[in-house]
Parts: structure tokens; sequence; C-alpha cells
């Protein structure tokens, strides 16, 4: 069965105010912002929540009984507060199942072990380039000159109606960018494996020389992935010599 009413009220009271900083940046977490179905006031709380091709599922480790599902459920959908963004979230759905394909085989293993059955689907209001902002890996495809695409799992920050991402000056995909500015992107995987169902966004990408362009994409990327982000920033901030120039911002827009 799932993990005990009890448990609930205490992380409710408790724990949770010290969990929605954790929650909001943190991998496979998020903050549901709901709406009390009775009281009308504003809710928050912490939830396991993972990207799927039409938006996200959240797992409802203590049952389909808890009171912020049946809020979502009546309210027609909710906020979730992840990894730096505010996502609208909509046509919510209860979900019954031994396993969900979206979520990581070890988080699903885990959750089978507590006996979690039930989830709860919903869809991105977003769509598009918007879209895309919410998940972790994008497969970006760039074009050679013989027209044979080229896929490339990337890091994706949103501003605004467009997508960023940063890449060595000298990488392939900014050569064959600066010849032919056509891309394809599509959610997917760490490997680039693209997730089941994605469908492929047509865009016009440009490439950004301006140091102080290429910061602000940074900070872009830097509060949507946090220390991992600053991880892989850190072997260049170590290496000795100049660091200017060597990185460029793809700026993905509506094509």
């Amino acid at each position: 069965m799932p993990l005990p009413r009890r448990l609930a009220r205490f992380n409710r009271r408790i724990t949770n105010r010290v969990a929605f900083p954790i929650a909001r940046s943190a991998p496979g977490l998020g903050v549901v912002v709901h709406t009390g179905r009775r009281s009308g006031r504003s809710y928050r709380t912490p939830a396991c929540a993972f990207r799927t091709p039409r938006g996200y599922v959240l797992a409802l480790i203590y049952g389909p009984d808890s009171e912020w599902p049946k809020n979502v459920l009546a309210a027609g959908g909710c906020t979730l507060l992840t990894r730096g963004a505010a996502i609208p979230l909509t046509a919510p759905r209860r979900v019954h199942t031994g396993r969900q394909t979206s979520v990581p085989a070890p988080v699903s293993a885990v959750l089978r072990v507590l006996r979690v059955r039930d989830y709860l689907e919903l869809d991105t209001e977003a769509s598009g380039l918007p879209a895309l902002a919410g998940h972790r890996y994008v497969s970006l495809t760039t074009f050679r000159k013989s027209g044979a695409p080229v896929a490339t799992p990337v890091w994706v920050a949103g501003d605004g109606d467009a997508l960023v991402v940063i890449s060595d000056h000298s990488a392939g995909k900014v050569k064959r960018i600066r010849a032919d500015p056509r891309v394809e992107l599509r959610p997917c995987t760490i490997r680039g494996r693209v997730l089941p169902g994605a469908s492929t966004v047509t865009a016009l990408a440009t490439v950004v020389d301006d140091p102080d362009g290429v910061e602000r994409g940074r900070a872009l990327l830097r509060r949507k992935y946090a220390v991992q982000f600053r991880a892989v920033e850190l072997p260049a901030r170590l290496r000795p010599g100049p660091r200017r120039g060597t990185s460029v911002l793809l700026r993905i827009t509506p094509s």
C-alpha cells in the first residue's frame, strides 16, 4: 500500500517546509501549486514529477485519496514549479498501473517496493518551443551541406518564446548552423533517445558570439540545471588561459 496518511500529515506540517527549496530544483521533483476545492485557497505540495511527451506524470505516493490530487482533478489543472520554471498543467487524469514508463527505472523500482500504483498524468498548456523548455534533454538536429541530419542531445533553457543552448564555438553543430540555420527538436533522454510519441518542432537557430549574450544564456541554464551545470562549467573555469570567446550561444526561434 502507499505511504500512510499519518506520515503525509506530518510532512505537510513539518517536512514540506524544508523540502520546498529542494523540490523546486532537484531532478525528479517539483512543487505542485493547487487550489483547494472547498476553501479556494492556494496550496503548495512537493511531489515526484517526471517528464512525458505530453507533459508530466506525478506519483501519488500517499495514494489517490490525498487532498492535493483531488484538488487538481477538481480544478482541471495546476502549476508545477520545477527546475526554476513555473509550468501550467492541464487535463489531469488518474492512472493506476504497475509501472510508469516515463519514470526512470531505479525510481520506478523504489515506487513498486512502496506499492505506489497510482499516478496523475497532466498535459502542458504550451506547445512548440516553450513546451520543449520544460524538458531536461532535447535532441537538436542540424543539417550537413548534403542535407543529412545530425542529432545531438543538448541542455536547453527557455527565453521567452525562444530556446537557448550553450556550445563550444568549434562544435560541429555550430558550424552546421552557421551554414544552414534550420533545426529540428524533439524531447529525448540523456543518451539522445527520442521519447516515444514525441513530436518534432521545426525552428531556426542563430549563433550568438556576443559575450554578454553568452553569459545571459549561461545564467538561464545555470538556473535550470543548478549544480549539474556548474559541474560542467568547472573544468573550463579551472583551465589556464583566457576563456572568453570559447563558447557561443545558440538562440533557437520559431521558423
